[in-house]
């Protein structure tokens, strides 16, 4: 989604037999000419407080348990630090949780 802008569905991905990377390196265009590059990573359970800095993102999934282990005291003192970024379908329901995170939500 975040390369291509397309969609693949886990169980799409799985039944292709292409692994799911930990990783994804990816560089941003800005409409000034302006160039950043990105790093998206599966799990930020490993990041130093260094790393936590140049944080830019937060994709959530709905769950408060994608937090366990993370250096913040609460979703609320992550979502005032980090931007947070929640995506669903159209078809699926609003996440009441998510609903009561300062996120971007997108559908």
């Amino acid at each position: 989604l975040l390369r291509e802008k397309r969609w693949i569905s886990p169980v799409e991905l799985k039944q292709s037999g292409a692994a799911k990377p930990a990783e994804i390196k990816l560089e941003h265009c800005f409409e000034d000419g302006s160039r950043a590059r990105f790093l998206v990573i599966e799990n930020a359970n490993k990041l130093s407080e260094a790393e936590w800095r140049n944080v830019a993102c937060v994709i959530v999934q709905g769950a408060a348990w994608q937090f366990k282990g993370w250096p913040f005291k609460s979703e609320a003192d992550l979502f005032t630090k980090v931007l947070g970024v929640h995506m669903r379908t159209r078809d699926e329901t609003p996440n009441q949780l998510v609903k009561s995170w300062n996120v971007e939500k997108y559908a």
